[in-house]
């Protein structure tokens, strides 16, 4: 069972506990399995890359190995496992021939809190979405995918829609306070009928929400179906049946979300379409 310290080798792949996985501490650029850490407190483009002991513009960078330009990315929020690197590790080696030459901003949300989505994913966990928390605020990253990133990336969201933000809550570490972005939103909380639960292990201010690990949210589970909880971790893995009759019991425990900061996106927009 893994709460704190998490081991920044596995991935919720591996063992759903891990979710949402350890992330790093600052905005990153994401190559080659790694992060390099970015800083400054200019517009985006501009932010310095201290890439192997060596710092070099962002923009430099990434023209140096013919990636796409940040304004030639789609920003998408980050807020679950989309920012651990073993977690992006898998992803990106789904299709290798894809570059993981991705951008990672972190900042905090105003009146959003990361919660449990009314969810069993195929690999064992109760993933994250975004419930309405007024007075919260709570850490996230803005991602930047280029076309074919962004395409991986949505096909393994395949149950969340996209959703837009335009109330302009969003302030990134450099200062910067996006007018329009977006982010993968299931529309169901897991409540037990109690109001929603949260992440420990995602910083948060003045929410309401209790904060419950993978691992111990699991174990309730797993005794309310009478089942032990690696056995049932297992069963959920392996058995797409299983895992079924696992969400129509979610069900029972789960309440639609209504966020009035976040609305069905129709078009989603590159970053130089929305500056």
């Amino acid at each position: 069972m893994y709460t704190h310290n998490k081991p920044l080798n596995l991935s919720p792949y591996d063992h759903p506990d891990i979710y949402p996985g350890p992330s790093p501490s600052s905005s990153f650029l994401y190559y080659k399995d790694q992060a390099f850490p970015l800083s400054g407190v200019q517009t985006l483009d501009k932010l310095q890359l201290n890439y192997n002991g060596k710092k070099q513009s962002l923009a430099a960078f990434l023209e140096q190995l013919g990636a796409a330009p940040l304004p030639d990315r789609y920003p998408m929020l980050s807020y679950g496992s989309n920012v651990c690197l073993a977690q992006l590790k898998y992803k990106f080696h789904l299709n290798p021939q894809i570059s993981d030459i991705t951008i990672h901003i972190r900042g905090r949300i105003w009146d959003t809190d990361v919660i449990y989505a009314s969810y069993m994913a195929k690999y064992g966990a109760l993933p994250a979405t975004l419930g309405p928390m007024k007075g919260a605020r709570c850490q996230v990253w803005l991602s930047f995918l280029d076309e074919k990133q962004f395409r991986l990336i949505t096909q393994t969201e395949s149950v969340y829609t996209i959703a837009r933000h335009q109330a302009r809550k969003l302030v990134l570490d450099n200062g910067i306070t996006p007018s329009e972005f977006y982010a993968y939103f299931y529309p169901d909380a897991f409540t037990f009928g109690r109001g929603f639960f949260r992440f420990p292990d995602i910083p948060a201010t003045n929410t309401r929400a209790q904060a419950v690990w993978e691992a111990h949210m699991l174990q309730q589970i797993s005794n309310l179906l009478g089942m032990e909880r690696e056995f049932f971790i297992k069963e959920v893995r392996n058995k797409a049946g299983f895992r079924k009759q696992v969400q129509e019991f979610l069900r029972l425990f789960s309440a639609p979300i209504s966020h009035p900061d976040w609305e069905l996106a129709k078009k989603i927009k590159k970053w130089k379409e929305i500056k």
